[in-house]
């Protein structure tokens, strides 16, 4: 009789734990759940503005009138910009930040952090704060009205889903260093610093001809496909940039490319001896670095394309 009871006894205690455990378990599963779709836009397509603010600077991605992107005035790399809506419509929240962590992350992400803000026109469409630790394994996204922070990741995909908006404005660039419609090509100046004497034009008379000599046809438009067909393999920041300044006293060679409009597109190269790559700056102001084995097509003197 006491084995029998003692038998109830056990049963009752397995059964009572197994339903405190399902309760644990669906409480705190439903006091964790998030909303998935908190940091989506309904109408992703509709968004033909996008600002990211950070600090004092600001990067602004417009969609023009003739459908391509532009990053503070200059054409923006398309694949960057996929790359953005993606991010957008995929990112979702892992879980939400504990309290004790909330206001010390909404502080970083408010004054470390880039406010993401998207419009359609004139029209505020979304806007949320994005971040992350200091390693940049873990993201951190904040609504701009709220005060709850989260933690958040692509499925699937093991990424810093931060990354994206945190580009400064040259990461956006379009990567075709000579990026206008070739159909408007006017001329093309080459300049070698150490020796003038092998600087040469490319002008456009009907057929491009280079001034002064009889060029070979072939040699000419495999080299004007080579210049307009280059593009960068990184841009730099200012960081970055600051280990080429030793580099940047005169440039070795200078490429300056107008259209009929009168716009200049320039490229100056500062090749070094042994190097696999090669630093470049364009229009003055954007630094970057080409793979040498683009750059060795373009490094041509006049006497190269002179008809045998």
């Amino acid at each position: 009789m006491q084995q029998k009871k003692n038998i109830r006894l056990l049963i009752s205690l397995v059964v009572l734990t197994i339903i405190t455990t399902a309760l644990i378990i669906f409480f705190n599963r439903d006091n964790n759940a998030v909303d998935k779709t908190i940091f989506q836009v309904a109408d992703l397509k509709s968004v033909n503005k996008v600002v990211l603010e950070r600090d004092s600077s600001k990067v602004e991605l417009v969609l023009d009138a003739s459908g391509r992107w532009r990053v503070n005035g200059e054409l923006a790399d398309p694949a960057m910009v996929d790359v953005l809506f993606a991010t957008v419509q995929q990112a979702e929240p892992k879980r939400k930040i504990s309290d004790k962590l909330t206001d010390s992350l909404n502080a970083l992400l408010h004054h470390q952090g880039v406010h993401v803000l998207l419009f359609h026109d004139s029209e505020q469409i979304s806007d949320f704060y994005a971040g992350g630790n200091a390693s940049k394994t873990q993201a951190y996204f904040a609504k701009g009205e709220d005060e709850e922070v989260y933690v958040m990741v692509i499925p699937g995909y093991r990424v810093y889903t931060s990354g994206i908006f945190e580009l400064d404005a040259a990461g956006w660039k379009d990567k075709y260093v000579f990026g206008f419609n070739w159909q408007n090509f006017k001329d093309l100046k080459v300049s070698f610093a150490a020796s003038p004497a092998d600087n040469f034009e490319v002008v456009m008379d009907k057929l491009p001809a280079i001034s002064g000599i009889q060029a070979d046809t072939a040699r000419l438009n495999g080299f004007l496909d080579n210049v307009s067909l280059l593009t960068v393999d990184q841009y730099l920041t200012r960081d970055q940039a600051s280990v080429y300044d030793s580099a940047r006293l005169v440039p070795a060679v200078e490429l300056i490319v107008s259209d009929l409009s009168g716009k200049n597109y320039s490229l100056a190269l500062f090749p070094q001896p042994g190097k696999q790559v090669v630093f470049g700056l364009i229009q003055g102001k954007y630094a970057a670095i080409f793979d040498s084995r683009k750059i060795l097509p373009l490094i041509k003197n006049k006497g190269w394309f002179v008809k045998k």
